[in-house]
């Protein structure tokens, strides 16, 4: 069922986002042990995320190189000095620049006010962490557990 609502999300970006724009990408995600099994069943959930929101907004944020994530601030290790990171299949499709404390990403300029950006970016030319507002946006493909 998760796989299916991700799909289902793609088609629908894919059918309403320019021809050529990178819809889906290749993104790490940060975990601790004690959510692992919820989000192998039931995928990612912004109230998990909630305690490490970053000035991008209150989403699900997801970084572009591995090390950003491996990093003791990001990645906690367990008890036995396991950390665990996600690499995930991420639909960003449009984005524009996040700030501390969005919800949701803001209109498209041009647009109707609920014709909103797919995801929002630290740095809209050189774009380090993604962050998503919609659960289904994510898919959680590979878990990496590592000392």
């Amino acid at each position: 069922m998760l796989y299916q609502q991700y799909v289902a999300k793609k088609k629908m970006l894919e059918s309403q986002n320019p021809k050529g724009t990178q819809n889906e990408r290749e993104l790490w995600h940060a975990i601790r042990a004690k959510v692992v099994s919820s989000i192998n069943s039931l995928g990612f959930n912004r109230s998990y995320c909630v305690e490490l929101a970053t000035k991008n907004g209150e989403g699900v944020d997801f970084a572009v190189d591995a090390g950003c994530c491996a990093s003791d601030t990001y990645c906690k290790p367990d008890s036995q000095g396991h950390k665990r990171m996600y690499l995930c299949k991420v639909l960003t499709g449009e984005y524009t620049v996040g700030q501390r404390g969005m919800r949701v990403p803001p209109a498209k300029p041009g647009q109707l006010s609920h014709i909103l950006y797919d995801s929002v970016v630290n740095d809209i030319s050189n774009p380090l962490y993604f962050t998503i507002f919609n659960d289904t946006q994510c898919y959680p493909a590979y878990l990496i557990t590592f000392k």
